[in-house]
């Protein structure tokens, strides 16, 4: 059913996944809290925002399919057992990615 299909978001989902996947690999959960770590930390949020801002270039997401795929991304590495708070971070910045497009 074509009229149904902005809320499919299995896409996203797996996008998600992957992109987690890939964050997790560049930053392992549970890494020393030392300079170099917070370069690598900061380096990994940047690469999933901007693999997120070209997914959305890609993609077009409505607020919708948006809000799912950040939900799927936050839920993917709270699993992973990254903190909350650092979960709220990078999703963030994945978010203010995706809003700079237009800019």
């Amino acid at each position: 059913m074509k009229l149904l299909g902005f809320l499919d978001t299995s896409e996203g989902d797996a996008f998600a996944r992957e992109i987690s996947e890939e964050f997790a690999h560049n930053f392992p959960a549970g890494a020393k809290a030392e300079p170099k770590s917070e370069h690598r930390l900061a380096h990994a949020i940047e690469v999933l925002g901007n693999r997120a801002a070209r997914f959305e270039r890609e993609h077009p997401l409505g607020w919708y399919r948006k809000a799912k795929f950040m939900d799927a991304i936050k839920e993917e590495l709270l699993g992973k057992g990254y903190g909350a708070e650092l979960v709220d971070q990078i999703v963030y910045a994945a978010v203010l990615r995706m809003a700079r497009r237009g800019a």
